[in-house]
């Protein structure tokens, strides 16, 4: 029987992200768990995914960063230092705790992986917007990583973040080549 332990999960509210930057507005992991959610939804809905298929994909969004409730926010730089092997082995420790399945659908996955892209992306933008000039690098860096994304779902990225292709990849060819991707 699914169990799902709601405070914990609730917490997701108080787990802030980016906590080593400076932001004008922090996000927390609840609301960027449900762009997320909606983000993966539309893309489904985009690439011509039947309803059930696109709805799996909102679960999944919703659900992609709640070990985070047990684990915290970790920053993307440390992510990326402690390797892909711990990453995950973070996630599954999270998710065995709060006794969820992350799902193994590598197609439902790389949707979701995209839609955690662009929402941060989004964020970023807005944070530039507003004036924050700090986090533009890691924009144009996020920007950078969506160029594996462009052909398959170049419509669905413009859609959603309201930059048209020529501008993604004029920013990821100024990119150093180690942090393309």
């Amino acid at each position: 029987m699914f169990k799902l332990d709601i405070r914990k999960v609730r917490s997701l509210m108080y787990v802030r992200r980016l906590n080593f930057e400076r932001c004008n507005r922090y996000e927390n992991v609840a609301e960027h768990s449900f762009y997320v959610g909606v983000m993966a939804y539309r893309i489904a809905i985009d690439q011509g995914l039947g309803e059930e298929e696109a709805r799996y994909c909102l679960k999944m969004g919703l659900m992609h960063d709640m070990p985070e409730a047990v684990t915290g926010d970790i920053p993307f730089l440390v992510r990326r230092a402690m390797g892909k092997m711990a990453v995950v082995g973070l996630d599954e420790m999270g998710a065995k705790e709060l006794n969820i399945s992350l799902g193994t659908d590598s197609r439902t996955l790389e949707i979701v992986k995209l839609a955690d892209i662009l929402e941060f992306a989004l964020y970023l933008k807005e944070e530039t917007v507003s004036g924050n000039r700090h986090l533009q690098p890691i924009y144009c860096e996020t920007l950078g990583r969506l160029l594996e994304y462009l052909e398959m779902y170049g419509d669905s990225i413009e859609n959603i973040l309201g930059i048209p292709r020529s501008t993604i990849l004029e920013v990821a060819k100024a990119l150093p080549k180690e942090i393309k991707h």
